[in-house]
């Protein structure tokens, strides 16, 4: 008699969540300039432009951070009552004659899409200030992706850096003169490309990579945001001129 074999049902492939560790100040909901956070398993829609944090639904989790005044936050980005809304991480300094640009994952409930592929290399998620002046993309750019990765424990000398705007591109929406964006890449060239080491690989922005992988869902292992310095402002860091 033929023993009758049984299939084998292939086992699920295990769900992934996101997860984050940050330094700094965690205890107010504005973006400080102090807070800088490693996101592990997060995901950019290049359809809506939307950055996805993964996590597990209705279970009890700990939270986003304890505000002081509000307490236990689950979210990153806070809607308060008025309708205004507070981002989670600053990705550049704050002045009040420049864009504030200010950055938040947005929580899915449940586990990222099965299928997707992991981006191994440890992304810097950065913004410009004043990228046609050296000293402050120096000093509040560059310097701050550097000292994130050190302050956090994850140093790569192949990191990728990702730029929130090319320079060609303004955050404040103005027109970008043709001498200002050649002046802003030669400066990202010399002192933003070689975070990524020795190949000295072009510094790619958001806008970039959405067109480039559209309509896919990309996902990295590792982000690092936030923690940028007031470097030429304050004069706090040894050899910094504060009035560049």
């Amino acid at each position: 008699m033929r023993q009758q074999l049984r299939s084998v049902p292939k086992a699920r492939p295990k769900a992934q969540y996101s997860s984050h560790e940050c330094i700094g100040d965690i205890s107010d909901l504005k973006p400080k300039a102090q807070r800088v956070c490693l996101f592990r398993r997060v995901c950019l829609n290049t359809q809506s432009g939307e950055w996805l944090y993964y996590r597990r639904a209705n279970v009890s989790l700990p939270p986003v951070l304890f505000e002081r005044r509000y307490g236990s936050q689950f979210d990153f980005r806070h809607v308060s009552a008025n309708g205004g809304t507070e981002e989670f991480i600053a990705l550049n300094k704050h002045v009040r004659y420049k864009p504030h640009i200010r950055w938040s994952p947005t929580v899915v409930d449940g586990g990222a899409p099965s299928g997707v592929t992991w981006s191994a290399p440890l992304h810097l998620l950065s913004a410009p200030f004043v990228p046609t002046n050296l000293g402050h993309l120096v000093w509040e750019e560059a310097f701050p992706l550097l000292l994130g990765m050190a302050q956090l424990g994850v140093y790569d000398e192949q990191a990728v850096v990702l730029r929130t705007h090319a320079c060609n591109q303004s955050a404040a929406g103005e027109a970008v003169s043709a001498s200002e964006a050649r002046l802003c890449a030669k400066f990202v060239a010399g002192f933003i490309a070689p975070l990524q080491g020795r190949e000295a690989r072009a510094v790619e922005d958001v806008a970039a990579l959405r067109a480039r992988l559209f309509p896919r869902t990309v996902c990295f292992q590792r982000v690092v945001a936030g923690g940028h310095t007031s470097c030429s402002s304050t004069g706090s860091i040894r050899g910094c001129n504060p009035t560049c």
